[in-house]
């Protein structure tokens, strides 16, 4: 899968539409499925959701939550990857 810069995308999402108002948490294996529906390793998602691989590994875990901006990078990542494949 191409690279998605999810840093310039996630701010031009949030001025345009405003639509990743909501913190709804996604579950550790809603996560590890998007990691890999993406093709992204833990250390890939965590560069673009600016954490480590161990604070992935533990969201996967179920041991650690995301914070409601990491949160909303990881719903945004989603939005993409369902776009990308609807396109």
């Amino acid at each position: 899968m191409a690279h998605l810069n999810v840093r310039g995308v996630y701010t031009l999402r949030i001025v345009i539409c405003g639509t990743l108002k909501g913190h709804s948490l996604m579950t550790g294996t809603q996560i590890r499925d998007l990691r890999k529906a993406l093709g992204y390793t833990q250390a890939r998602l965590a560069e673009e959701i600016s954490v480590t691989a161990n604070t992935v590994a533990r969201y996967e875990r179920n041991e650690l939550r995301p914070s409601p901006p990491v949160m909303k990078l990881l719903k945004l990542l989603n939005m993409l990857l369902t776009e990308k494949k609807a396109a």
